[in-house]
């Protein structure tokens, strides 16, 4: 019965462990002026998604309410102050890294992505 749990839970700290043998490689190759600009997108990025979050939960909340008026539903309904946590909360484990691995390594015209490492200088990958 706790498989899965287990199984979700190992999975998604072997890849935050990758993620953190990763990480000293990239900020080395980076200037400073790089690792600012880098920050301030992080930063927009973050600020985004917490408002587009809060704006689908409580929007889609309230819809709801307004189209299903049934008492037994009324129950089982998420609050407000959980729609506030969630919004903050966001994604977690393996889904925020698959984005974060979904950013190509080279643009449409063939230059290479100003945000994804090099190949050509990058330590190999684990093949599992």
């Amino acid at each position: 019965m706790a498989y899965w749990p287990l199984a979700t839970f190992i999975i998604n700290g072997t890849l935050f462990v990758l993620v953190g043998v990763e990480l000293p490689y990239a900020l080395r190759h980076l200037s400073r002026s790089d690792l600012r600009n880098a920050l301030i997108a992080i930063g927009v990025v973050s600020a985004v998604l917490v408002i587009v979050r809060f704006a689908f939960l409580f929007s889609s909340a309230h819809l709801i309410r307004v189209i299903d008026r049934c008492p037994q539903r009324r129950l089982r309904r998420i609050s407000d102050r959980a729609s506030a946590v969630s919004g903050f909360a966001g994604f977690r484990g393996a889904v925020s890294l698959a984005v974060a691995l979904a950013v190509p390594e080279t643009l449409d015209s063939g230059a290479p992505s100003p945000t994804a490492r090099s190949s050509s200088s990058s330590p190999p990958a684990s093949s599992w």
